[in-house]
């Protein structure tokens, strides 16, 4: 028994599991609630190197209202809601998202206000899309083969990354965030494209990097109207011999970008489509 009117913290700490196998991880199927405590957090951390130190939190119904961080390791959850709501992270405000870590959604499209921190690996591995209406800080790579839909304004001095297939609209005018859009594998899409030191969908200041050193396809997809802008576009390929390339897409029949910077690169080739 006892109770505290104080917040606490619980600690998942894991060594085992496996990364890339979304069912292989430490399980917790039971309900976490604040219980008698002010407000209850969960911290997940994971060492051993490599795919290990999984957590999986499976109780679409747990209700502590602190929020969720991920520091190191990995995390994989079930459900997500709006602030208040429970959810497999709980009904908290926010989940951070460590520079160390993957946090992995693997349930049904939803939606969420949480705001969202860190500059780790925010995957979704889940069957539909998942829609981000609140706050995103800048430095976040967006992973797994589902989309994102980017409502929320992303700020912060750093850039924003697409990994793996799916796309991730940003629909977001008054982004502000400093740094490159980067993608290396699917799309960002977005419909607004300004100079540098005006904020837009893709940002405030930063380039559009496209192309990795291996054999995906970076693709930016723009469905707004006809517009220039000074962005530079840099298409890379690190690897000699290797076919990553990127693709700029113009959706909207009829409109046209004009890139005042031009184009630089080191990739095999660039594709300019209309659709």
């Amino acid at each position: 028994g006892g109770s505290t009117t104080g917040s606490i913290t619980i600690n998942f700490n894991a060594t085992s599991g496996n990364r890339s196998n979304d069912a292989s991880a430490n399980v917790m199927n039971g309900l976490i609630s604040d219980g008698l405590c002010a407000g209850v957090s969960v911290a997940i951390t994971g060492s051993g190197g490599g795919q290990l130190g999984v957590w999986r939190l499976n109780n679409n119904n747990n209700s502590y209202t602190g929020n969720t961080s991920v520091t190191t390791g990995t995390l994989i959850f079930t459900s997500i809601a709006d602030a208040g709501v429970n959810s497999a992270i709980g009904a908290g405000n926010g989940l951070t998202v460590g520079s160390s870590s993957h946090v992995k959604y693997v349930g049904g499209t939803a939606a969420t206000d949480r705001a969202i921190t860190g500059n780790g690996l925010f995957y979704n591995n889940g069957s539909g899309a998942l829609t981000l209406n609140g706050t995103v800080a800048a430095g976040l790579t967006f992973r797994g083969n589902q989309s994102f839909i980017v409502n929320g304004l992303i700020s912060g001095n750093s850039g924003i990354s697409r990994t793996d297939g799916g796309t991730v609209f940003l629909n977001n005018d008054n982004n502000s965030f400093v740094g490159d859009l980067s993608i290396s594998d699917g799309a960002f899409r977005a419909g607004t494209l300004f100079n540098n030191g005006t904020n837009s969908a893709i940002g405030n200041t930063g380039r559009l990097v496209l192309g990795q050193g291996s054999g995906t396809v970076g693709r930016f997809e723009y469905s707004g109207v006809t517009t220039s802008t000074d962005r530079l576009i840099l298409m890379r390929n690190d690897a000699v011999g290797t076919t990553g390339r990127g693709i700029v897409d113009i959706l909207t029949a009829g409109e046209t970008v004009v890139f005042t910077n031009g184009v630089r690169t080191n990739s095999s080739a660039i594709d300019r489509v209309a659709e």
